[in-house]
């Protein structure tokens, strides 16, 4: 009898410890996303940035994703635009369009990215991962990964409008 409680108080204290370290790593995460959160586009911050971003803010998210006024708009903006990749490594073209060689912290903020944009620019989630999919030859587990991280952040929204 004394060595099963001694068993179950083991495998207590074992599971206890292992919860705890998993609790750190998730926030060691959480402290990344978080980070991101906190400096997201801050280049946009900057004077060679502002001044070339400026030339275009007016309506900029007046133009729906990948239309041709938005390829326009992004003509105008390819020095400025170039910058900002080089600097944010959140963008695909960070890594010359390759999103398979961006970490899962990098993906997270794309996606927040993309989700983000679709408020200001009348769009649809759901239509630019169709083109980004081509654009960025997102295929398989990668893009499932892209697709389920929009579904998360539709059941928040969800819950924040139902104000739980």
């Amino acid at each position: 009898m004394l060595r099963s409680i001694w068993l179950i108080c083991k495998h207590v204290r074992i599971v206890i410890i292992h919860k705890t370290w998993v609790a750190y790593y998730i926030a060691l995460v959480i402290v990344k996303l978080l980070s991101r959160a906190i400096f997201h586009d801050m280049s946009k911050l900057r004077i060679d940035e502002i001044r070339g971003f400026s030339k275009l803010t007016t309506g900029y998210g007046s133009c729906r994703y990948d239309s041709p006024e938005y390829k326009a708009r992004h003509k105008v903006l390819s020095e400025t635009l170039k910058l900002h990749y080089e600097r944010n490594s959140h963008h695909p073209e960070h890594y010359n369009g390759d999103v398979t060689k961006m970490d899962i912290i990098d993906i997270a903020e794309m996606v927040c990215d993309w989700k983000a944009a679709v408020h200001y620019a009348h769009g649809d989630i759901k239509e630019s991962i169709r083109i980004q999919k081509v654009k960025y030859r997102l295929e398989g587990q990668l893009l499932d990964y892209i697709t389920s991280l929009t579904d998360i952040s539709k059941a928040e929204a969800e819950l924040v409008r139902l104000g739980k």
